[in-house]
């Protein structure tokens, strides 16, 4: 049976083969960045529908996938060959999508939290309860939670 000669076929490691469509793309923009527009070809369109699907906002996605292809190309050298080129790039793609998601998160329950604690007689997991949607973290009752931030902040 004979390999697709599409594939390249190249040494990574010693003693191991690697059968990566890529392996001959990356070579040549690890010496000239402009070769990294073939890869930024192959792969455009499945980045964007991975980080679109994730993050929701079309532009925001758009800026984020620009961002994981310039972040691919300036690391490229850190690309070992030890797994596939779409692996490597897909986990810089998880990776930009979670720091977009950090950096989206609301801080309004969060203001709103310290607020509440701000009051002389807050007690944290009262005002944490009395949040829209919020569960008790622990079995423990009200009351002795209450108990023990009273008596933790001598108020007891």
């Amino acid at each position: 049976m004979e390999l697709n000669t599409s594939i390249a076929r190249t040494a990574i490691l010693p003693g191991r083969t690697a059968l990566d469509p890529d392996v001959a793309h990356v070579a040549a923009a690890k010496g000239d960045p402009a070769a990294f527009v073939a890869l930024y070809d192959r792969y455009f369109d499945q980045v964007f529908g991975y980080v679109r699907l994730r993050i929701g906002d079309r532009a925001t996605s758009e800026d984020v996938t620009s961002q994981v292809f310039v972040t691919a190309l300036a690391k490229l050298d850190g690309f070992r060959g030890r797994g596939p080129f779409a692996a490597w790039l897909f986990r810089i793609a998880h990776n930009a999508v979670r720091s977009e998601q950090r950096r989206r998160r609301p801080v309004g329950d969060a203001e709103a939290l310290l607020a509440g604690l701000a009051a002389a007689d807050a007690d944290p997991a009262e005002v944490a309860s009395s949040r829209p949607g919020s569960t008790p973290r622990s079995p423990v009752s009200a009351a002795t939670r209450s108990t023990s931030w009273r008596c933790a902040t001598g108020r007891a």
